[in-house]
């Protein structure tokens, strides 16, 4: 099985603890566990937030945190899609009327 890379373990880290945020000190002993440079774990980091997939904020401390932050569901089900709510209202206007 292949190995998976540091950035795609760090990405699933921080989603399976959300909504909570995440120190970036975790994401850097991740990364030391896993025989790479703490630096190297920041950087992914910075990557992810670029890309859209963390919240980074600082806190009292001075020091960095991340947080998953949901990605939008398109799949064929997702309530939200324009032609799944005009179906329901459809289905609603069909029971009341």
């Amino acid at each position: 099985m292949p190995k998976l890379p540091l950035i795609k373990k760090i990405e699933l880290m921080i989603q399976g603890k959300y909504p909570r945020f995440v120190n970036g000190g975790e994401a850097e002993r991740l990364a030391m566990n896993e025989g790479y440079k703490s630096s190297n774990a920041s950087r992914r980091c910075r990557e992810l937030v670029k890309a859209g997939k963390l919240e980074r904020r600082i806190n009292e401390n001075k020091s960095v945190e991340y947080r998953w932050i949901l990605q939008e569901d398109f799949s064929r089900n997702n309530i939200f899609r324009p032609e799944v709510i005009e179906q329901k209202q459809k289905e609603l206007t069909r029971l009341f009327v």
